[in-house]
């Protein structure tokens, strides 16, 4: 190991005013923060500390864009070029972010270009390529009939994005945000908000629409406040576990949905049989990347006892060879980490793993040279066992653990004997194995023999390490909510809807409503007239044309004018609920008349009468629970839920209920009520005249 150049940094970069709705605005509270170096330990920025008033009127500004402004209402292609305009200006400046990040918290300037900098703008424009390919709006077939499957802007976010890659994450955040339509409150670290300023410009000079994006640098006690605003419609927070459970706690009194990216502890699993040139160097880049302060950093490196002590110098003598310094040096590996709590952080697990009987490889204490600056050596423990502090607790510095396993069944049990479940790795001869390896393994990001993070692919943990999914179309649905519209009988969705239109994308890309066109009516199927044998019985009082009226001494005439659908409160002794074959008595009821031209009507199940609903075919129950819809391939209307009619070709005629299911006695409250309302307007007869 051996100190990098040092360079001044001299720069004091003061911001007076805040982001809030794409304008500085000065701000409510007279509290600043100011940004120090972690390599000189001298104040390098100061901004103003958002206030609570400051967060009301931010969230006020961005539910006034969602609700009224013309982001939301944006055709895709209108967002996707403000989007692609901030990803372009972002590569522009790449330079300038990185060095403003590695200035704030630490991080060597060539991660900072490639991982922050450069990272967030892949960010961008993968999240890009996920809205133009997503599903806005799709038809499907439901169980009554079609239905429209919409996907909308969840509202209005609160992102909050943590110190130590906060470019990265705040584009993971917002740029799915942006591109779904909703306004975003983003809340970056008191550590790290100068690079947030650069973002805000960025925005505002791609011609991102007043009210879209406010920023508010603050300590956890307003970002608590703004994750537990009623304005917010979504939470979506990157930090340790402790905040995480915070955030969670103070979101579900509102029940605003949630996305935690939180710690991890993960393991990185050798193979006897893996190539010890090619996998140490890429394991202690992914241990030691960014100083140790990655919550996806492999922590635990997991090797066989057969080749433990082979592996145990090999690793001691890379990480002993890392470029300590000066963050802003191209050549430095490792620099500060970002506060002075962070470094004592780190000196005191030191000790505990000491005292727990871990041995120090490598490293254990400051750099030699570097009096000055938050700096903690690239420490290797070996002889490790996972029951240690230092193997099980999140440490965030550059403190890394070597592990022993038997055989591979131990190292699997070893890599899964976590709180955590965020990442790893595993570095084999044969990727067939490594893939076998990586199914065993609860996490939510695996790599084989490397390790990236893809922003097409879903990015996020299992256990403590989080709720919900970040990069790709499982990270850009987090904000997004579902809307289902069921189509009435008869309508359908036009053409198109879930096609692609004339620009090659779905129609709903491009914001235009929803249209329904009505269908032609169906021609109900004639009827042959049924034999004798296979009619019902007909009630006393019921002859002649089917038209004519019964006689009144049968207890069930309705008065001329009458209303069909009137219960025995209402007029006339109610509508009959009974059996086929039971007696024309009051009590029972009576049938109701057979309507023209429809064949005759049953009584379905003691719950009434329904009329013949036209166009639909033959008796299409209209309340939930009644006939499949004609052409669905059921053959002649039944009911769907196993009681009532028998299927037809089963040798019960024509849909016929037997005397003994026909006369049974009806569901409890239902006995001589009024059945259940019909397709037809309440007080109006079959013809449409109003009832006297």
């Amino acid at each position: 190991m051996r100190p990098g150049r040092q360079s001044a940094m001299t720069e004091l970069v003061e911001h007076g005013q805040l982001f809030i709705g794409g304008v500085l605005a000065d701000p409510l509270g007279k509290d600043v923060i100011e940004v120090i170096s972690p390599h000189t330990e001298e104040v390098i920025g100061r901004v103003p500390h958002a206030s609570t008033a400051d967060v009301d009127r931010a969230v006020a500004v961005a539910r006034k864009a969602f609700d009224e402004g013309p982001w939301p209402r944006a055709t895709l292609d209108e967002r996707i070029e403000v989007v692609t305009r901030i990803k372009d200006a972002i590569a522009v400046r790449h330079e300038e972010i990185a060095r403003v990040i590695s200035s704030e918290n630490g991080s060597p300037y060539s991660w900072s270009v490639l991982a922050q900098a450069l990272g967030a703008m892949m960010v961008w424009d993968a999240a890009i390529t996920v809205a133009r390919n997503f599903t806005y709006e799709e038809t499907r077939d439901g169980v009554l009939g079609k239905i429209v499957v919409r996907r909308e802007p969840v509202g209005v976010v609160a992102a909050v994005v943590p110190w130590n890659v906060p470019q990265f994450v705040a584009a993971a955040k917002l740029a799915p945000a942006l591109l779904t339509g909703c306004t975003v409150v983003l809340k970056p670290s008191p550590e790290s908000p100068l690079d947030a300023y650069l973002l805000g410009e960025i925005a505002r000079e791609a011609g991102l629409p007043e009210g879209v994006l406010s920023i508010l640098p603050a300590d956890r006690e307003v970002s608590e406040y703004l994750v537990g605003h009623p304005g917010i419609d979504k939470v979506s927070f990157t930090g340790s576990v402790a905040a995480g459970r915070r955030v969670m706690e103070v979101a579900s009194r509102n029940l605003t949905r949630v996305t935690l990216e939180l710690g991890g502890k993960s393991a990185a699993v050798v193979l006897p049989d893996a190539d010890i040139t090619t996998s140490v160097p890429g394991i202690v880049s992914a241990a030691w990347m960014n100083n140790g302060q990655a919550c996806v950093a492999q922590t635990r490196i997991l090797v066989p006892r057969s080749r433990y002590d082979e592996f145990a110098d090999a690793f001691a003598a890379a990480a002993s060879a890392l470029v300590v310094g000066d963050p802003l040096d191209p050549a430095t590996q490792v620099g500060p980490l970002v506060a002075r709590r962070q470094q004592r952080r780190n000196l005191d697990y030191i000790r505990i793993g000491q005292e727990e009987g871990a041995k120090i490889l490598t490293g254990g204490g400051r750099p030699p040279g570097l009096d000055r600056g938050w700096y903690v050596e690239p420490t290797l423990f070996g002889d490790v066992d996972n029951s240690m502090r230092i193997a099980r607790e999140e440490i965030f510095g550059p403190v890394i653990c070597l592990l022993p396993y038997g055989d591979e069944t131990e190292a699997v049990k070893i890599a899964n004997d976590s709180d955590y479940g965020l990442s790893g790795s595993v570095w084999t001869a044969d990727v067939e194995h490594g893939i076998d390896v990586a199914r065993r393994v609860r996490t939510g990001t695996y790599s084989v023999n490397t390790f990236s993070l893809d922003m097409l692919g879903p990015f996020g943990g299992y256990k403590n390490s989080g709720l919900g999914r970040e990069f790709g179309p499982e990270g850009y649905g987090e904000f997004l909510e579902h809307k289902m519209i069921h189509l009435p009988a008869g309508y359908e969705a036009p053409t198109g809807v879930e096609g692609p239109g004339p620009d090659g994308r779905p129609l709903a890309h491009r914001g235009r409503p929803l249209r329904l066109h009505r269908l032609r009516p169906v021609r109900p199927p004639r009827l042959r007239r049924l034999p004798p044998r296979l009619r019902p019985a007909v009630p006393a009082g019921r002859t002649g044309d089917r038209r004519q009226r019964a006689d009144p001494g049968g207890g069930g005439e309705l008065p001329r004018g009458g209303d069909r659908h009137q219960g025995a409160g209402e007029r006339g002794a109610g509508v009959p609920t009974g059996g086929v074959s039971g007696s024309a008595s009051a009590a029972k009821g009576r049938f109701r008349r057979p309507v023209h031209g429809r064949g005759f009507l049953w009584p379905v199940c003691g719950r009434g009468f329904f009329r013949s609903v036209r166009g639909e075919g033959f008796l299409r129950l209209v309340c939930g629970e009644g006939f499949p819809r004609p052409g669905s391939g059921e053959g002649f209307p039944r009911l769907v839920r196993g009681h009532g009619f028998p299927r037809p070709g089963r040798g019960h005629g024509f849909l016929g209920r037997s005397p003994a299911t026909a006369s049974r006695r009806l569901p409890s409250g239902r006995s001589g009520g009024t059945p259940s309302r019909c397709l037809s307007s309440p007080g109006r007869s079959r013809r449409g005249r109003t009832a006297r």
